[in-house]
């Protein structure tokens, strides 16, 4: 049962500036206080994490991106990788913070769960296995795998990838009648009922029923371990970008229902995210988990919603400071609720219900603040997954479910067409300029790993230009979109399998069996490491492994980049 409203707060911090945070200074400029401040937390959050990391050993940085479906890759790309380490194969490392955008935030619990030390944590899924009776294309998975996928309870990556195997759109996303009568066409008026031509109950139902108690205290374990876990969302009312704090609310969760005195900062801060605290205090543990699990499930769903396609969804934040300590204790509603008189409050005050939708509208991915802030360390190694690929060329090649190679004159599209394009070209910019910042920042810093949907190895050259060369072998002959996959109904290419369900099951985002064959591609690729990562740099290339001579092996194909 969802808990009534209000009952959780979710702890966020600003990505973004505007007009509002400071009259002397421009609006989104880098530098507000508000940003700096994340910057710095952030900065703090990778000079503690991890205690028991020698001083001298690098902290390492996981940045998942955005990418809706393609996600698919990414959550294989890890699945894979697990697998060959459980042969003998370099281990995924124990990331210190991760960062999550869209479908990268949806990804990122697992991930950050399956990489830690403590192998309690790690084989801690098997908590979910009575909680998927709500989740009938999961629940029929338990006791047997899919697709060379073990069954959800085996583990969190396996959990992840079964996620990115629905049986049909509807196991993820709930079409309103008149969009799933006449897509995008009569679809449209669903926008007056409903802002949106979907909802993603579907998802929602998916997320609380794998989030279990252990879970969430696994992520609380984690944080006091010194790890962070971030994902972005994006507010549709005051057009800030934020993260939310996930590992926070996992903490506060579990210390809530701790026995003992509490610190005044720690009271602060409980009062903030849950505020019945004070007033109903001693709950047991399972009503503060619950209440997180409302508040982490929205933050989830939020991050991959995208209008008009998706209606946009309320939460209730609350902003956190550069110590951890949450600023906002006096939000309205908890004065109300301790019957106090409102306070008149500064216009950068952030507290309050907001209507947010997928962070990706703002970045497709987040770290490169942290630019200036950690150049005193002495090393910082990233992990770049872009869930998508990152060259337009390549989408060109690609038929969508409008046809593209049709003459333009003969296209019919309707508003929401334009609408839901739109959103996509914006969506495929912020991705290109998001994902050079990242390059850009860690150059020097550590080892930059990048992987993405591409058959391709990139190197860096010294004129700043990048070569890439075709990697060998059968499978990666053309695209990524040209690999094989084969069902019970048959065998085809990725892009086959997309026409297929496109024709025969007329989705709006999610395509079955072209996901199952995105999600096979991932895993292969994560269990070879000459083809784990599309690029690597490092002043060490001995910190790239196999990768570094890939390009020895490989055929050129080009010699500058696209």
């Amino acid at each position: 049962m969802e808990p009534p409203e209000g009952l959780c707060h979710l702890p966020v911090v600003k990505l973004t500036a505007n007009q509002f945070d400071d009259p002397d200074e421009a609006s989104g400029r880098p530098d507000s206080p508000d940003v700096r401040e994340f910057i710095r937390t952030l900065g703090d959050g990778l000079r503690s994490a991890s205690p028991l990391k020698a001083e001298n050993d690098s902290k390492s940085v996981l940045v998942l991106s955005g990418g809706s479906l393609h996600g698919a890759f990414g959550a294989g790309l890890f699945y894979g990788w697990a697998k060959a380490a459980g042969e003998g194969g370099e281990q995924p490392p124990t990331y210190d913070i991760i960062t999550g955008v869209s479908t990268g935030a949806l990804q990122s619990t697992f991930i950050f769960l399956a990489t830690s030390k403590s192998d309690k944590i790690k084989n801690s899924a098997t908590s979910i296995r009575n909680r998927l009776g709500d989740v009938p294309f999961l629940r029929d998975r338990l006791y047997h795998e899919k697709n060379g996928v073990a069954g959800p309870e085996t583990g969190y990556l396996a959990t992840l990838a079964q996620d990115y195997m629905p049986d049909r759109e509807s196991d993820l996303l709930h079409l309103h009648p008149l969009q799933k009568l006449s897509p995008n066409k009569l679809g449209f008026l669903e926008l007056i009922n409903h802002d949106g031509l979907a909802n993603m109950d579907p998802l929602r139902r998916v997320i609380r029923a794998e989030l279990s108690d252990d879970a969430l205290r696994g992520v609380a374990t984690e944080a006091n371990s010194g790890r962070r876990l971030y994902v972005a969302i994006a507010d549709l009312e005051n057009k800030y970008g934020y993260a939310a704090d996930l590992t926070k609310l996992a903490q506060l969760a579990v210390l809530a229902a701790e026995p003992g005195a509490k610190t005044p900062e720690e009271i602060q801060d409980l009062e903030g995210v849950f505020p019945e605290y004070r007033r109903s205090h001693p709950h047991s543990e399972a009503i503060y988990l619950e209440w997180a699990r409302d508040c982490y499930t929205d933050a989830l769903v939020a991050s991959s919603s995208v209008p008009p396609g998706v209606n946009a969804v309320p939460i209730e934040i609350i902003k956190e400071g550069k110590d951890g300590h949450i600023l906002d204790p006096n939000s309205p509603r908890l004065r109300a609720a301790r019957g106090l008189p409102k306070q008149v409050v500064p216009s950068n005050y952030v507290a309050g219900r907001h209507v947010f939708v997928d962070g990706g509208a703002l970045f497709a991915v987040f770290f490169s603040q942290l630019h200036d802030e950690i150049k005193d360390l002495p090393k910082v190694d990233m992990d770049l997954i872009v869930n998508g690929t990152y060259f337009p060329k390549e989408w060109d090649k690609w038929l969508d479910s409008h046809g593209k190679t049709k003459r333009i004159e003969k296209m019919r599209l309707s508003s929401v067409d334009y609408g839901l394009g739109a959103a996509d070209l914006l969506q495929t910019q912020v991705r290109i300029f998001s994902v050079q910042e990242a390059r850009r920042w860690e150059s020097g810093r550590g080892t930059f790993r990048w992987a993405l949907i591409d058959n391709r190895a990139i190197v860096g050259t010294p004129d700043g230009m990048d070569k890439f060369f075709h990697w060998p072998g059968k499978r990666y002959e053309g695209t990524p979109f040209d690999w094989g996959f084969a069902t019970a109904k048959g065998s085809g290419s990725c892009q086959h399998w997309h026409d297929t369900v496109d024709r025969k099951m007329n989705p709006m985002e999610f395509y079955p069996v072209y996901m199952q064959c995105m999600l096979d591609y991932g895993i292969t690729r994560g269990a070879d490491p000459k083809r784990r990562w599309n690029m690597c740099l490092s002043a060490d290339q001995r910190n790239c492994g196999a990768l570094a001579s890939i390009a020895d092996e490989a055929t050129p194909r080009a010699s500058s980049a696209e």
